[in-house]
């Protein structure tokens, strides 16, 4: 009996000193050592994520920059090229009063030659009929 009074002696010094004592001892090394362990871990990834956000960031604005020149030069290409559209359409009606004229004056050198050919019939029909 004596072995059993003494084993619930242990049992209940555990049970009331020892147990409370490591739940202490666990708080404690969680308040002094994992906490601010994990405190500092979560300040360096934060930091971390920070700089990698502001290094996206910047990336971001580079692109941005590069569209708005692309639109920039777009917009004066596409200006340039309705000039071009304008001028080659102005040209276009040139060639094409300058062609009229050609088939005008072709139409006339033929005429020319067919009054000539007429003439130089008329002239031996008179001397024919002198």
């Amino acid at each position: 009996m004596a072995e059993d009074e003494l084993w619930k002696t242990l049992l209940r010094f555990h049970r009331e000193v020892v147990k409370p004592d490591t739940a202490e001892t666990l708080m404690r090394f969680h308040r002094e050592v994992v906490k601010p362990d994990m405190e500092t871990m979560r300040e360096e990834i934060h930091g971390e994520i920070r700089s990698l956000r502001n290094e996206m960031l910047n990336g971001f604005d580079g692109v941005y920059h590069r569209i708005e020149r692309v639109e920039t030069e777009l917009a004066a290409i596409t200006i340039g090229l309705k000039r071009l559209e304008a001028q080659v359409s102005a040209i276009e009606r040139r060639l094409s009063a300058v062609e009229d004229k050609m088939a005008l004056r072709s139409e006339l050198a033929e005429l020319e030659e067919q009054m000539a050919s007429l003439n130089q019939r008329i002239t031996e029909i008179k001397k024919q009929l002198n």
